[in-house]
């Protein structure tokens, strides 16, 4: 059963949304309410020529089915819990009427540099009763936010409501290019760092202990990627990084994308390897290696690459789990036929 607070846009409305986009080159977009994909599909016709990647995340469990079933990558199922390490240059969304504020908040929160469409109840801005609501309108009056307001815009909806829309726009302008010098001091001073090993004792929540070194790696990853392009004309000559061939990247120059442009690829490069290697890793996890068929080890490592776009979250895994758990007596029967086939 769809979620109650399921309102699919119209198409119309979707029009409207994708035409405040301002950015031509454009390349990365999230719809972090992603519904059946309606958005997400009115994009990738519109820019299907300039389309690096569309991520979606979903809450509701038959909606990501649909997204899967329209090979929609489904990155995470609650985009309030959302490590958000990821970099866009659009996110657009129609989220839930009664929780609109939490998820346009989360939007301004995560996004670097980008524009942000989003549709909201109109009483979330023009009644700001409660706190949330009230800091929603402050941040949107900070950002010089666009706000159009839009009266009856589901009543020949595919579910009809008679809610008032807000349709907010949001240009958030952030460049490494201006933080060259941020944090620097002008006198230099011996370098006295020194560096621990992480001996951690084990528990036994072994999932916990994942999710949680995947969060330290992304972290300390992307704060280091980040300060090497907001230091890289003064480093790039003594410091360069690594293609994938193994190749040291050329100056940014030659390229037809921003310093910013290329920070945030490299960021997304680096946190879909770093995912794909401890998805991976989920594989040596004792309630999955004892229900995996090495058939079904291989397919799994063949979807790899649709697991690298889900974020690697504790909820995930055991989604991931369950699922397998639930499909353990099918997997054994398969076995079994595909045994007795190769006696046959």
């Amino acid at each position: 059963m769809i979620n109650k607070t399921f309102y699919p846009t119209p198409g119309y409305l979707i029009s409207r949304m994708v035409s405040k986009i301002q950015n031509e080159n454009a390349r990365t977009y999230l719809d972090p309410s992603a519904g059946k994909g309606d958005i997400i599909e009115y994009l990738q016709n519109t820019y299907q020529y300039r389309i690096d990647k569309v991520d979606a995340i979903e809450i509701d469990e038959t909606l990501q089915a649909t997204l899967r079933g329209k090979n929609i990558n489904v990155i995470d199922s609650d985009f309030l819990t959302f490590a958000g390490a990821d970099k866009y240059d659009v996110i657009t969304a129609n989220p839930p009427f009664d929780n609109g504020a939490k998820h346009l908040l989360k939007a301004i929160d995560i996004m670097y540099c980008g524009e942000i469409v989003f549709l909201l109840n109109s009483e979330t801005l023009q009644n700001p009763y409660s706190n949330t609501r009230k800091l929603l309108v402050r941040k949107l009056k900070e950002l010089n936010a666009d706000i159009e307001y839009i009266k009856d815009a589901f009543l020949d909806a595919e579910r009809k409501t008679a809610v008032g829309i807000a349709l907010v726009y949001i240009r958030i302008e952030n460049q490494v290019e201006d933080d060259l010098f941020a944090n620097v001091d002008d006198n230099a001073s011996d370098a006295q760092e020194e560096i621990t090993t992480n001996n951690e004792i084990q528990t036994q929540n072994k999932i916990k202990n994942m999710v949680d070194d995947f969060n330290r790696v992304v972290k300390v990853g992307s704060e280091t990627l980040v300060s090497y392009y907001r230091n890289y004309n003064h480093i790039s000559k003594y410091i360069k990084l690594a293609n994938q061939d193994g190749k040291a990247d050329s100056r940014y120059t030659t390229t037809d994308k921003t310093l910013t442009g290329i920070m945030q690829d490299k960021l997304n490069q680096f946190l879909q390897d770093v995912r794909k290697s401890y998805w991976t890793d989920v594989l040596d996890l004792k309630d999955v290696k004892s229900r995996l068929t090495s058939e079904k080890s291989d397919l799994f490592y063949h979807q790899l690459q649709k697991h690298a776009y889900m974020d690697f979250t504790e909820h995930n895994i055991r989604q991931f789990i369950i699922n397998l758990i639930n499909d353990y007596e099918k997997t054994l029967t398969d076995a079994v036929v595909k045994l007795f086939d190769d006696f046959t």
